[in-house]
């Protein structure tokens, strides 16, 4: 929540947080354009076989205005994701991820009159190499 009164405060939260708000009074105690007032994120990994490695896991995000004026809203969601990995030496590895298993419909950001839909499922293969 953006809470500043007057409208143009600077809040200095520790050495290493701050808030600054630049707002109108008809927004006072509204929600902040494009952030959830909820979100959550669970991944687990188990390695097997000594050479192997599965993971996965939600994330969720709930509901987020597309303006600091609250006018309009996008839904919140939960995207399921997973990995495989295979350890070919000490120092090699493959790796295959899965985003958006369901293949799910949600919105990546919103922002004024605009919501961007995110991409659908989607594979990303990779090779590490550690020296």
């Amino acid at each position: 929540m953006c809470n500043s009164n007057p409208p143009h405060l600077f809040r200095q939260h520790s050495d290493r947080w701050r808030c600054t708000c630049g707002n109108t009074a008809a927004n006072i105690g509204k929600q902040i354009a494009n952030v959830p007032e909820h979100s959550a994120n669970l991944w687990i990994t188990y390695d097997f076989l000594e050479k192997w490695q599965i993971g996965g896991g939600p994330s969720y995000v709930g509901s987020r205005f597309s303006n600091n004026a609250n006018a309009n809203r996008v839904p919140g969601f939960v995207r399921w994701d997973s990995t495989i990995a295979y350890q070919i030496t000490k120092s090699i590895q493959l790796r295959l991820n899965a985003i958006n298993l369901t293949n799910q419909l949600y919105f990546d950001s919103v922002g004024g009159s605009k919501a961007v839909p995110a991409a659908g499922r989607t594979f990303i293969s990779s090779a590490s190499f550690k020296f």
